[in-house]
């Protein structure tokens, strides 16, 4: 029995680039899914298998690659920009810290009312 590649399955090369096999997929999987009138469960079933081996392969060979490099630089850059508006700051405050902020609270509430009832 001959089998067809996933390449040919979804209609596209196999130096399709990981954008050309994803349109594909999609393509197909809204003619073949299960709940439209037209669509039927094996013709999709197969075409999403279709689709996750095609994927395998092209990252298997490198014709999806991901520049992990800039993709770092990126988060890092995301992370900075996070930090410099105040959303998430990095800020490492010790126990012995907090309870000196706390000890130094007390003692003032304690002095504001000594000095109201005296």
């Amino acid at each position: 029995m001959h089998q067809i590649s996933p390449f040919q399955q979804l209609g596209v090369s196999e130096s399709a680039t990981e954008g050309e096999i994803k349109a594909a997929f999609r393509n197909l999987a809204a003619r073949y899914h299960p709940d439209k009138e037209s669509g039927s469960d094996k013709a999709f079933i197969n075409t999403v298998r279709a689709y996750r081996q095609a994927i395998s392969i092209s990252k298997k060979r490198g014709n999806i690659y991901v520049n992990k490099e800039k993709h770092a630089k990126k988060e890092n850059y995301e992370y900075q920009r996070s930090t410099d508006r105040g959303r998430s700051r990095n800020v490492n405050i010790s126990k012995m810290d907090f309870r000196v902020f706390v000890i130094a609270i007390l003692s003032q509430l304690v002095l504001l009312i000594i000095a109201k009832f005296a």
